[in-house]
C-alpha cells in the first residue's frame, strides 16, 4: 500500500499551518512550541551568566567575564535548541533528503508573511550558536559553522528516529544562521581588538 503521509513537516512548517488560520501568527506559533520550558532555559541561562561573569567584571578582567558569560549562554542556547526541536508534539513522520524543495515551495507560497517566517525561523534559532561560539570557545567562521552544521544534521537524525519529520533544507537553514552569526561576531571581536586590543577578544 502507497505511503500516504505526505511530506514531512518540519517544527516551523508546523507553526505555519496555524498562521493560516489566525490574524496574529505569533499567537499560534506560541501554542505550538513549548514556551514555559524555553522561558525557563532563557532566565535560568541569564542569571548563571551574570554569576559567572561576575568575578571577572569585579576583577576588571575583561576577557573573562566575557568569556563566562558566553558560555553560559552557549550551553542555555544548544539546551534551548534541543528543547525546542525535540520534544513538544511528534506530527508527522517523513524525510525530504532534497535541497532546497522546501524552501523553494515557501518562496513560491502565495502568503508572503508566512513563507518568510517559516525560513526565518530556522535560520534565526541557530544564529546565537555564530554569535557566541566565537566570543565563549574563540572558533572561527569555519569551525563554528561546521560544528552548526554536525549538529543540525545529529538533530534532524534524532527526530527521525522519534518518527517525526527529517528534512535537508532545515539543516541549510540552520547552517546558514550559524553562519551568518559568527561572520557578525567574528566581525565585532576583529574590530574590538583593533581599537582595545587589551579586552582579549580574539576568535
Amino acid at each position: 500500500m502507497p505511503d500516504q503521509r505526505g511530506p514531512p513537516i518540519s517544527p516551523a512548517r508546523r507553526w505555519s499551518t496555524a498562521y493560516q488560520n489566525c490574524n496574529n501568527p505569533w499567537v499560534e506559533v506560541l501554542r505550538y512550541a513549548p514556551v514555559a520550558l524555553i522561558v525557563v532555559v532563557v532566565v535560568l541561562a541569564s542569571v548563571l551568566a551574570a554569576g559567572f561573569a561576575f568575578p571577572g567584571m569585579r576583577a576588571h578582567d575583561t576577557r573573562r567575564a566575557v568569556r563566562a558569560a558566553s558560555r553560559t549562554l552557549l550551553a542555555g542556547t544548544l539546551l534551548g535548541i534541543l528543547v525546542l526541536t525535540l520534544s513538544g508534539s511528534s506530527g508527522a513522520g517523513g524525510v525530504n533528503l532534497i535541497p532546497f524543495r522546501g524552501i523553494i515551495a515557501e518562496l513560491a507560497n502565495v502568503n508572503s508573511r508566512l513563507g518568510a517566517l517559516n525560513l526565518a525561523g530556522n535560520v534565526l534559532m541557530y544564529m546565537p550558536i555564530g554569535l557566541l561560539a566565537p566570543l565563549a570557545l574563540r572558533w572561527g567562521v569555519g569551525r563554528v559553522t561546521a560544528s552548526a552544521f554536525a549538529l543540525s544534521v545529529t538533530i534532524e537524525c534524532a527526530q527521525l528516529a522519534l518518527g517525526r519529520s527529517s528534512d535537508v533544507d532545515d539543516v541549510i537553514l540552520n547552517t546558514i544562521g550559524a553562519l551568518v552569526g559568527a561572520v557578525i561576531a567574528c566581525s565585532f571581536i576583529s574590530l574590538v581588538r583593533r581599537r582595545a586590543p587589551r579586552a582579549g577578544l580574539e576568535p
